[in-house]
């Protein structure tokens, strides 16, 4: 499937797939329209877990806390099974209670995930750090769907063009607070990346719960400490962070993640005129989403 480029006036290049008027990773697997049928025709078993996030939100911090936890080890797992990126054949395999995770807006999710025949763990960041966390993580990537400024892939996240997966923030997070107030049938536990970052612990226990696990509160602080970023960060560097179907988008094939992982890492990077673009174009947006947004920004 073709892959499309699009630059402004000051050189900063987006390169994405398009299907439907929206906008994808240029790395998805072939044609869109079949993968994403594929996706949705995905028979997930009841005790699978699909972790469902916009892109730099934690979904590989929450991957191997719910990994761990489903498997009781404090082993680190790596990259996350990925649907819009990974081999969907091995899904039709035997296996049990397998741990997904995708960026793919709610539309485009495994419709047995929608009817509730499967737990998902919803994870939402705050969109300032989000933003500075894409901008590093594209800049260390060979394979990249924005090679530009900071100021640049600023502009287009407002304007709603970053290509990730079928939706910019704005839509995705809309897409999956309507879903989950309009679809009863949903079975999802709404996690705040913030509210892990202050008070992980007790998080780990709200998970524990949703996914009807029994562990004792020796094994849950052990698994907190392990969950640290510098720990974490120090495992990716591991064989097990390796992964050859990343080897074409960065040279040892480990995604360049557990960066700082922090809260108000956008203000050592927005500038003053930056920050009041963003906030002003952030009001109107969430007005017009019609939806209420809590996020702590500090």
């Amino acid at each position: 499937m073709e892959v499309w480029t699009e630059e402004d006036s000051k050189g900063n290049v987006l390169s994405y797939k398009q299907y439907n008027g929206r906008k994808f990773h240029p790395e998805m697997e072939g044609d869109i329209a079949v993968t994403l049928g594929n996706i949705s025709s995905l028979h997930f078993r009841e005790d699978d877990v699909l972790v469902c996030s916009y892109p730099k939100s934690g979904c590989h911090w929450i991957y191997n806390l719910i990994y761990m936890l489903r498997q009781k080890t404090l082993r680190y797992y790596g990259s996350p099974f990925l649907l819009e990126f990974d081999d969907l054949s091995q899904i039709s395999a035997p296996r049990s209670g397998q741990t997904y995770a995708t960026h793919l807006s709610y539309k485009f999710i495994p419709e047995r995930a929608k009817q509730g025949k499967v737990k998902i763990v919803n994870i939402l960041r705050n969109p300032k750090d989000v933003l500075c966390s894409m901008y590093e993580y594209q800049s260390r990537l060979t394979n990249r769907l924005y090679n530009g400024s900071f100021d640049g892939l600023l502009c287009y996240f407002l304007a709603d063009a970053i290509p990730t997966c079928g939706a910019s923030w704005f839509t995705h997070v809309q897409e999956w607070e309507i879903a989950k107030k309009t679809n009863p049938n949903l079975k999802v536990l709404s996690l705040r990346y913030e509210d892990l970052k202050q008070d992980l612990f007790s998080n780990i226990r709200k998970i524990t719960n949703f996914l009807e696990l029994d562990h004792d509160d020796t094994f849950l602080r052990e698994l907190e400490q392990t969950l640290s970023i510098d720990n974490l960060r120090r495992e990716h560097q591991t064989q097990r962070g390796h992964r050859e179907r990343y080897s074409t988008w960065i040279k040892d094939g480990r995604l360049p993640i557990y960066r700082k992982g922090i809260i108000g890492d956008w203000k050592h990077r927005f500038t003053v005129n930056q920050n009041e673009l963003f906030d002003a174009v952030y009001k109107e947006k969430k007005a017009a989403m019609s939806i209420d947004l809590d996020l702590v920004f500090e």
